[in-house]
């Protein structure tokens, strides 16, 4: 006959309450998942993020990717290094881009072949449409800063050893040609479609993000026809003391 271990009822409260609390994603959506990793990241003064961006074009084929750097303080006071350029890429400052991430996702799923004791894997899709009007706002935002940099080439000019005459000149065909090209932008922009997942890797004992990898397809026309370009970015969060 076996005989029963004798056990104290505070031992098996004890039991229970400890295995209960041996992960806190217990009984969690991956919606809450996501939805607390990114509060987490919020509430981090300091942190610094890594990786890297590249394009691939069916015209120029595969673009150098660009890596970078950088490090948020304050929350929202970011440093960003980089080996290329950085605008071209849409490298933004990390929390807004998990803002986005949350607020554009359609479905979000954990990747159990993917996730461990002390890691959450989730596979994110975002909605077309939300994604889309993202795109086209950044996008949009990054001309006007360059049209802002480029509205006065006179600097330039005079150096060139232009005469007043020929400065105004140049002047007025420079501004024809920024206006030419934002309604190309506007037209080009008209017929993007994007279509996005993401794969975020969160820490399930401080609910903070660690990895962040997207995907992204975009079609859109212009006068060459139908085009297609693929972005993949690869981020890595580490909190700094």
């Amino acid at each position: 006959m076996l005989r029963l271990l004798k056990i104290k009822p505070i031992t098996i409260l004890a039991f229970i309450i400890l295995s209960g609390c041996t992960s806190p994603t217990h009984g969690k959506t991956a919606d809450e998942l996501l939805s607390l990793s990114v509060s987490g990241l919020s509430g981090v003064d300091r942190y610094a993020f890594s990786g890297i961006t590249g394009i691939v074009s069916a015209d120029a084929g595969n673009l150098t990717p660009v890596s970078f750097q950088g490090i948020v303080e304050d929350h929202n006071q970011i440093r960003v290094q980089s080996d290329g350029n950085i605008a071209s890429t849409g490298i933004i400052e990390p929390l807004d881009l998990l803002n986005h991430v949350q607020a554009s996702a359609k479905n979000t799923e954990i990747v159990n072949s993917e996730s461990g004791a002390r890691t959450a894997m989730l596979m994110i899709e975002t909605d077309d449409t939300a994604n889309e009007k993202y795109w086209r706002e950044n996008i949009r935002n990054e001309f006007h800063s360059l049209q802002r940099k480029a509205a006065e080439p006179s600097v330039a000019a005079i150096k060139d050893g232009h005469h007043s005459a020929s400065l105004n000149a140049f002047r007025k065909e420079w501004a024809a040609e920024l206006e030419q090209s934002g309604r190309q932008l506007d037209q080009m922009l008209s017929t993007l479609r994007v279509h996005t997942t993401y794969k975020l890797l969160i820490d399930k004992t401080r609910m903070l993000p660690l990895r962040l990898q997207e995907h992204s397809v975009l079609h859109y026309k212009t006068g060459a026809g139908q085009m297609k370009e693929t972005r993949n970015s690869d981020i890595s969060f580490r909190t700094l003391q």
